[in-house]
């Protein structure tokens, strides 16, 4: 280390040998955190993107642990989707309890909406600009150990594998539950207990995924390695999310009208005003 000051932080002038020893083996519990919490997955255009890399399979499909999921809410009020442009909702929530009445909005969200996100007017359904749905968007935030190497159920090593979030809107919230149930309540193992096939609904024209149990672990070394990652897992599924301009602009797409909408809308105008 030296004496300068780089962007945002400044080195201290000590024998850093001698802080070294003092705190042992601390230090690895924090290297690499900050650019895992960041790695957010990609559904748009039916392909799991990392970055700008497609994952798996030509982005068709992905191999990953879920080591844990949280519930996270974004209301966006009468901000849309722009190309280019980033619009970030008004109001967030995330948290790991499944009950609802406990949920409150990030005091750090721009416009709070209400104390609490039960008694939130934007939280009823009907409320959504189209279809029955709500104003405020329910999602869950599923925290993954992604790599391809994970389909080789003869050599899985995760040690070089970051932290992921892959985030589940509503109209995929039904497969979610329905393969969580299979692991907790079919199998009695935990989510993390398995590899996971992430793919995409053949039948559908939206981002809705699919899950498929590929292989469950038993190796006394992964499972040691993955159960080291769940506090930080934990943490990330219910971390306030920070937003870049291309995370925007997707988060967004789910409130953005449709044609048909849009074309409903005109033709009324052009109804009234005759």
């Amino acid at each position: 280390m030296t004496k300068k000051e780089q962007a945002g932080s400044k080195s201290i002038a000590v024998n850093i040998q001698d802080a070294r020893n003092a705190w042992g083996d601390d230090t690895k519990k924090f290297i690499g955190r900050e650019k895992s919490l960041s790695n957010k997955i990609k559904t748009s255009d039916r392909l799991f993107r990392m970055g700008d890399d497609l994952l798996g399979n030509a982005g068709a499909d992905m191999y990953g642990i879920i080591l844990e999921f949280g519930y996270a809410k974004y209301f966006y009020g009468d901000r849309r989707y722009t190309p280019g442009e980033i619009s970030n909702p008004y109001c967030t929530m995330s948290s790991l309890n499944p009950d609802e009445k406990t949920w409150v909005p990030f005091e750090s969200s721009e416009k709070v909406q209400a104390t609490k996100c039960f008694a939130c007017k934007h939280n009823k359904f009907g409320t959504a600009e189209n279809g029955k749905g709500k104003a405020c968007t329910d999602k869950r935030r599923l925290v993954l150990l992604v790599a391809d190497s994970l389909k080789k159920q003869s050599a899985l090593d995760i040690s070089n594998v970051d932290l992921s979030v892959l985030e589940i809107p509503p109209t995929g919230i039904k497969n979610w539950a329905s393969y969580l149930k299979y692991m907790t309540d079919g199998e009695g193992l935990p989510p993390y207990a398995f590899v996971t096939r992430f793919t995409f609904d053949p039948t559908s024209s939206k981002e809705i995924v699919q899950y498929e149990a590929h292989s469950i672990i038993t190796a006394p070394s992964a499972v040691d390695k993955i159960k080291a990652c769940l506090t930080v897992a934990g943490e990330l599924a219910c971390k306030e999310y920070q937003y870049s301009s291309a995370d925007a602009e997707e988060e967004i797409k789910d409130t953005k009208p449709s044609k048909k909408k849009l074309a409903k809308k005109k033709l009324a105008k052009k109804k009234a005003k005759k």
